[in-house]
């Protein structure tokens, strides 16, 4: 995806904005709905299927993903150390 907004100097329209949000949420949602989680969601890890503006988003790289039951819980900090927030770092 990174490369995909570079080649239109990350200048898309809200319309697209929101569609292309929309598909990566629905993939997330479907994941989550098999107790599958990521934990490395950032552009390079969104792969576009050709380089149109009708292309669509797909989620690649799941080094880090995990399944987990409906009861676990998590606690420990994964995903890429540049995209992760500062009080999670902290802690």
């Amino acid at each position: 995806m990174f490369a995909y907004l570079n080649n239109r100097d990350f200048s898309i329209s809200e319309e697209r904005i929101r569609s292309l949000y929309a598909d990566i949420c629905t993939g997330v949602e479907f994941m989550h709905n098999y107790g599958i989680i990521h934990r490395d969601i950032k552009l390079q890890n969104i792969m576009m299927t050709d380089d149109t503006d009708n292309a669509l988003p797909k989620l690649v790289d799941f080094g880090f993903a995990k399944i987990i039951g409906p009861t676990e819980v998590l606690n420990e900090h994964y995903g890429s150390q540049g995209y992760t927030a500062p009080e999670i770092l902290l802690s």
